[in-house]
């Protein structure tokens, strides 16, 4: 955990740095709308929805932050030997604090980074039995993307993140996970 803290504590004073940087730097802000497809520990791929706001600030001529904030809803399924399917749902709220992009020309652009969830929580059903709670904790994972820029200010974007999520702050219990996101945004210029 205390990992998580510093990175966090470096991408606030990160954020700070950049943000004193970036006054006279070209600056883009939006909605973000989408969706995702989630496995965790082999289960099978289920579909979610996530919106939030970005900003894009160009640093320098050919690279640039991009901080997100997004809630994001996952699922994902299992059946067992018996063939009783059980159902996974999580929410969560996703923050891209330590975020960078990189064009490769003047419409794509690679998206990189660390991305934490400040709160997570999930249920499991299953027919017949009462509903559990699952990883209520936190998550955090590495993801690369691409971004399709358009003139008129519409993005779409793909970007795929490996996850580890934990069981609470103090717990030894955790998972690891794959998420597939597709978002379009809306970039205004400030």
């Amino acid at each position: 955990m205390k990992v998580i803290k510093n990175i966090r504590n470096f991408g606030i004073t990160l954020m700070f740095i950049v943000g004193a940087y970036s006054v006279n730097a070209q600056v883009k802000y939006g909605p973000v709308l989408g969706v995702n497809m989630s496995s965790y520990d082999g289960q099978k791929i289920g579909l979610g929805a996530e919106f939030g706001v970005f900003a894009k600030i160009e640093l320098l001529d050919r690279f640039g932050w991009m901080p997100e904030v997004r809630f994001g809803t996952r699922a994902s399924s299992t059946v067992d030997a018996a063939g009783v399917k059980t159902k996974y749902s999580r929410s969560a709220v996703d923050i891209y604090l330590i975020s960078f992009y990189i064009p490769f020309s003047d419409n794509l652009n690679a998206w990189v980074g660390y991305r934490t969830s400040t709160y997570s929580n999930g249920k499991a059903k299953t027919p017949n039995v009462p509903d559990m709670d699952i990883l209520v904790g936190g998550n955090k994972g590495l993801f690369v993307g691409l971004i399709y820029e358009t003139v008129s200010g519409f993005n779409v974007r793909v970007n795929a993140t490996m996850l580890n999520i934990k069981d609470g702050e103090t717990s030894d219990i955790s998972t690891s996970g794959m998420e597939l996101s597709l978002t379009a945004t809306y970039a205004i210029s400030w």
